[in-house]
């Protein structure tokens, strides 16, 4: 509740800047267009007090202006610039040019510091001759020396009620006062916010008096102070209690929880705990203090509460749907796993299992697959490997043959080389003892060609075994 009656307060100080600062913009448009008025010598009408200018000169023009804005104007003393003010409408001109500026609610108007009165009311209503602007609490007030705009105090305008007025000072090219402009600020003009917002707004001083509240009407002839019970429905001990809050002394609090910037106040009219917020009023000495119903905030704490609780059970179910969801995800991409992508790879296990520990060709299923997706290049390109693995084992088996052959035919070879070579070295040396008692018997010569025959004879035997 502190956030929202924050915001409350803040749009309402917002209107209220927003009422003084188009106040004061059409101030000092006009106190422009009135600088420049003056440099051109127009003067005023001694005692002008009223709009009868429109009847006493009658024309065109006047009477467009009268129809468009009521604006009372000066009109030159010197017959020689007549012909000038009908051409520029030199003051009442310019005065309609700041129209869009001056809401209807706007009282704005002049007080000539001479015995020569101008004013001029928007929007147009009959003056009152009692009406005197020099006996105005806005004018008494006024400092005239000053050319700040200034703010005055709160009291009772005729036919307007209970306000408080915003004065400038106008000057001459010799830079002397000689009139005032003012400009009215009711609760006429913050009463929007009253009505749709679940709070209640016054603006009080420090006496209690109240400057802006629902209570005032337009004709309103008594000012009324927050204190006042049958009003307001709070006494002067609930008037002390919001200044101890104020100034940050202590005091009692009637809250039944502890509300950050608020305390509560039992209102005796409506007979109920009320939740009071104070915020001070930028520029002024008023302090703004926001009424709120408790039920109200109840009513809307209770919404919130279900709304949450609403989204709560919605966040479960959403929560417990991705669950679901995801747990229907796993198991369809478990089954696509197991049923498709592993069943390949489980058959390049089982075949390398089988080739690791048999020597026998693998006779491998064929399987038919489309080429035209990941699963049939996947399988392909297993089949093509496994065709490879086996293919190489019938290569290998083959080489071994081939070696097993060559190497039996070569172990056979040598055995009989082996033979040849003992019976030739046999016959050899048999040879070499016929040899030998032949030369005991022989002659030299014989003897030599005896052995060359021998040699060549043994020679050729071993070119024989090892052709072989």
């Amino acid at each position: 509740m502190g956030r929202q009656s924050t915001n409350y307060q803040t749009l309402f100080i917002e209107q209220l800047n927003n009422g003084f600062f188009s106040g004061a913009q059409s101030i000092y448009s006009i106190s422009d267009l009135y600088q420049y008025a003056i440099e051109l010598d127009v003067s005023f009408q001694k005692n002008l007090d009223d709009c009868n200018i429109f009847q006493e000169n009658v024309s065109d023009t006047l009477n467009l202006i009268q129809k468009s804005f009521c604006f009372c104007y000066g009109l030159s003393n010197q017959s020689a610039q007549q012909e000038q003010y009908y051409d520029k409408l030199i003051l009442s001109n310019f005065l309609s040019q700041t129209a869009s500026m001056q809401r209807l609610h706007y009282q704005i108007y002049y007080s000539a510091t001479s015995e020569d009165q101008f004013y001029s009311i928007d929007p147009c209503q009959p003056i009152p001759k009692e009406w005197i602007p020099k006996e105005r609490p806005w004018y008494l007030s006024h400092n005239q020396t000053s050319s700040y705009l200034q703010i005055t105090d709160m009291y009772l305008e005729i036919d307007i009620g209970v306000c408080f007025t915003q004065t400038k000072s106008l000057f001459n090219k010799e830079n002397n006062t000689i009139a005032i402009l003012a400009n009215d600020l009711t609760m006429d003009q913050f009463t929007l916010y009253d009505q749709i917002l679940p709070v209640k707004f016054m603006v009080i001083d420090e006496r209690g008096q109240i400057l802006l509240n629902e209570l005032y009407l337009k004709e309103q002839t008594e000012i009324y102070y927050f204190q006042n019970i049958s009003k307001t429905g709070f006494n002067w001990q609930d008037f002390q209690t919001l200044l101890s809050f104020k100034n940050g002394r202590p005091y009692e609090d009637q809250c039944p929880i502890n509300i950050d910037n608020t305390f509560c106040l039992f209102n005796k009219l409506e007979q109920k705990i009320k939740f009071i917020s104070l915020s001070n009023i930028r520029n002024l000495r008023y302090t703004l203090v926001s009424e709120y119903d408790p039920d109200l905030y109840l009513d809307d704490m209770n919404m919130l509460l279900q709304e949450i609780e609403n989204k709560k059970r919605l966040s479960i179910f959403i929560f417990l749907g991705v669950i679901g969801f995801s747990i229907s995800l796993f198991f369809v991409s478990f089954l696509i796993n197991t049923l498709i992508l592993q069943k390949p790879l489980q058959n390049l296990l089982y075949y390398t299992n089988l080739l690791n520990k048999n020597t026998k060709v693998i006779k491998q299923k064929k399987m038919v697959f489309s080429d035209s997706n990941t699963i049939g290049r996947l399988n392909l390109a297993f089949s093509n490997l496994l065709n490879q693995q086996n293919q190489g084992r019938e290569d290998n088996k083959e080489l071994a043959r081939l070696r097993f052959d060559m190497y039996s035919e070569y172990q056979k070879k040598q055995k009989e080389y082996k033979l040849n070579l003992r019976k030739y070295l046999a016959k050899a040396n048999l040879l070499d003892l016929e040899f030998s008692k032949q030369q005991k018997t022989k002659d030299d010569k014989k003897t030599m060609i005896e052995q060359m025959k021998m040699k060549k004879m043994i020679f050729s035997s071993f070119q024989e075994i090892n052709q072989r």
